[in-house]
């Protein structure tokens, strides 16, 4: 399972509230293959908290190692887990 929290605030401080939201998560075997989605609202401090239950297994390249990779958003900053 995996939990998180997405934050919305404007660049001058200012929380986004009632803002929609779309939280997807892809795998990659010998395609990229969503696997959940979770949409909703951000709360009035600009905050939306998801749950995502994770596949029983993923395939692993090579090149990466065994390392896991995720993105966040679009136009936004990549990360490792």
């Amino acid at each position: 399972m995996v939990t998180g929290t997405v934050a919305a605030d404007y660049f001058f401080g200012k929380s986004v509230t009632g803002a929609g939201v779309t939280v997807t998560a892809s795998k990659f075997d010998v395609a990229f293959e969503r696997f959940a989605e979770v949409t909703g609202t951000t709360d009035g401090h600009g905050s939306f908290d998801f749950n995502l239950r994770l596949p029983s297994y993923f395939v692993a390249n090579p090149c990466s190692r065994g390392r896991l990779r995720f993105a966040r958003g679009e136009g936004s900053r990549h990360g490792r887990a």
